[in-house]
């Protein structure tokens, strides 16, 4: 089972943390978060920008919630939204990448991943 944590941690470390722990605590085999950089996807006088922004976890964040998960023996994952951030997970070794359902059909971003060599979760639960 992966317990999705995605955003609700509302760009919140500590909080992120809670997440993690208490998902792992109920049993789940991963916990995920996403990984993006909201410049990358937003331009900032969209409505959206500095909400997206708020919810956003920096690199160094993840590196360390990545570092205390693997500590505590969590299947912490990602979903990364472009090739800047996969190339950030894939300092964290990560066990898999998931790719998300909007980017199922993304096919620059899934050669990217693919060329990792690591095994791939394709989403397709909103996809059409």
């Amino acid at each position: 089972m992966i317990a999705e944590v995605g955003m609700n941690h509302g760009g919140v470390e500590e909080l992120a943390w809670e997440m993690i722990l208490s998902a792992h605590n109920c049993g789940a085999d991963f916990v995920k978060l996403q990984s993006f950089v909201t410049k990358d996807f937003f331009h900032p006088d969209l409505q959206c920008f500095e909400v997206t922004k708020s919810m956003e976890l920096s690199f160094e964040v993840q590196r360390r919630l990545f570092s205390r998960a693997r500590g505590e023996g969590i299947n912490l994952i990602t979903t990364p939204f472009d090739s800047n951030s996969v190339d950030m997970v894939e300092e964290f070794n990560p066990l898999v990448y998931k790719i998300a359902s909007m980017d199922n059909d993304n096919i620059p971003l899934i050669k990217y991943i693919s060329k990792k060599n690591r095994p791939v979760l394709l989403s397709c639960g909103m996809a059409d």
